[in-house]
């Protein structure tokens, strides 16, 4: 999940025609689609919806938002910090997606 939020960053900085749709359902929700989403279009508007509707949280709200991400979703933090520490040593969209399978280092629980 947090791999398809900075690789949406990093790689896409204006939205396509036809993503724009406000997406209302919960983040939790949200988080979990984005774990499964397949195709990078679908990707891209949850990952959207999530950053846009995480923009307009109060403290509280984006604390609650992490407590979910801490709580609720398995993510692996060695594969994540060696992620980065690849991106880090070579930055490059190529370095970024070197493992390949980086949706397997998050996977919401139950899933």
């Amino acid at each position: 999940m947090l791999s398809e939020l900075l690789s949406t960053i990093f790689e896409r900085r204006h939205r396509s025609r036809g993503l724009d749709r406000a997406d209302d359902r919960p983040l939790p929700e949200l988080t979990a689609d984005l774990v499964g989403a397949q195709g990078e279009a679908s990707g891209i508007a949850v990952a959207r919806s999530i950053l846009d509707r995480f923009g307009t949280l109060d403290d509280a709200g984006k604390l609650e938002f992490f407590m979910h991400l801490a709580r609720d979703m398995r993510i692996d933090v060695t594969r994540v910090r060696e992620t980065l520490d690849r991106y880090d040593a070579q930055e490059s969209r190529v370095s970024y997606r070197a493992r390949g399978s980086h949706r397997s280092a998050c996977r919401a629980r139950g899933a």
